[in-house]
């Protein structure tokens, strides 16, 4: 698959057949996310893979919370879309793989530097957007879930990780739903000197 073709064909998918992953093919897309850039070539991304009874936790401490975070976007979206958003959260879309992305804190190391965010946190998005083409390449889907991040105590706690901070959660699997293409929401750039 081309690069503009992943890109441009990509999806967010939130319903999963139940299709195992082999280890093999999750290898490689991680290998795929290490090539990603990072600030001071720091690589400080880390990934837990996490299937069966542990991954069975997780959604279960995902189902119990959601109700709580839903109810703050229930003004920004149609009671639909949180009907559909709290499914997913119960059941992360039964996808029979999730990876954890977290990153090193590396804040305290570079004190130097007058920074609101922790270095690490973008270097490790580069590393998780490569990750979701690479699952695409290999014909998986794959979802950015923000929201494990509002119980990252918990998850990881059940994941054991410790000194660490979570990026996002992301189920992974065959896809069940071939979503449609969303518009691209209006002009995002401003040109100078053009």
């Amino acid at each position: 698959m081309e690069l503009v073709e992943a890109i441009k064909t990509r999806r967010s998918i939130r319903r999963f057949r139940d299709t195992p992953v082999h280890r093999e093919v999750l290898e490689e897309i991680l290998e795929l996310a290490r090539w990603a850039p990072s600030n001071y070539n720091m690589q400080g991304w880390y990934f837990v893979v996490v299937q069966g009874e542990k991954k069975d936790q997780v959604v279960q401490a995902m189902a119990r919370h959601a109700p709580s975070w839903l109810g703050n976007v229930k003004n920004l979206f149609p009671e639909k879309m949180v009907g559909l958003m709290q499914h997913f959260f119960a059941t992360m879309g039964g996808a029979p793989v999730m990876i954890f992305v977290y990153t090193d804190k590396t804040r305290e190391q570079l004190s130097y530097m007058p920074l609101e965010m922790d270095p690490g946190y973008p270097s490790a998005c580069a590393a998780l957007q490569n990750l979701l083409l690479a699952a695409h390449a290999r014909e998986l889907g794959a979802c950015w879930v923000q929201a494990c991040c509002i119980i990252e105590e918990e998850i990881s706690q059940i994941l054991g990780v410790e000194g660490k901070m979570m990026v996002a959660g992301v189920p992974l699997g065959y896809p069940d739903q071939s979503p449609p293409v969303p518009p691209r929401k209006g002009d995002k750039v401003r040109w100078i000197g053009f």
